[in-house]
């Protein structure tokens, strides 16, 4: 496995995946969210302090660092395996097929929705209308996303 962010990235990613293999999906999105929010700047990417902070419990550091070390680089791999080719990070899928341009994120979920859960919003004709007024963007931005360059998202 790769890291873009280097060996902690990988470390942290081991840990991610132990917390949601042994204490279900509600516990491991919050471990993911701890450790990877302001808590890793804060902490200075220190895994260590980063586990011991962001753990669902108390008593359960055991539980996770026996997952690390008996069977955390198979998880780690599974879930390799079990994300989908993306352009980079962050990305969206919608039914299981990454969506590579930011203003398309609207279009997608609203063609996999049946016509009677749609909200009107996806019948308005614009395909960015929700992301338009959050952003409070105008129409004067018709062209942008339609040349490679200007897919990027500047955070």
């Amino acid at each position: 496995v790769i890291y873009q962010h280097g060996p902690s990235e990988g470390a942290l990613d081991i840990y991610e995946s132990c917390v949601l293999y042994e204490f279900g999906i509600n516990e491991g999105v919050a471990f993911a969210e701890c450790a990877e929010g302001p808590n890793m700047e804060k902490f200075d990417r220190n895994v260590s302090t980063l586990v011991e902070h962001c753990l669902p419990c108390t008593h359960c550091h055991q539980q996770v660092e026996t997952c690390v070390c008996e069977y955390g680089k198979k998880l780690e791999v599974a879930m390799a395996k079990a994300t989908p080719s993306h352009p980079g990070v962050p990305f969206v899928v919608v039914n299981g097929k990454p969506i590579d341009d930011p203003l398309a994120v609207q279009q997608a979920v609203c063609e996999a929705l049946p016509d009677e859960a749609r909200p009107s919003s996806c019948s308005s004709g614009r395909k960015t209308g929700y992301l338009r007024s959050v952003a409070g963007l105008t129409d004067d931005l018709d062209g942008f996303g339609s040349q490679p360059s200007d897919r990027s998202i500047c955070i």
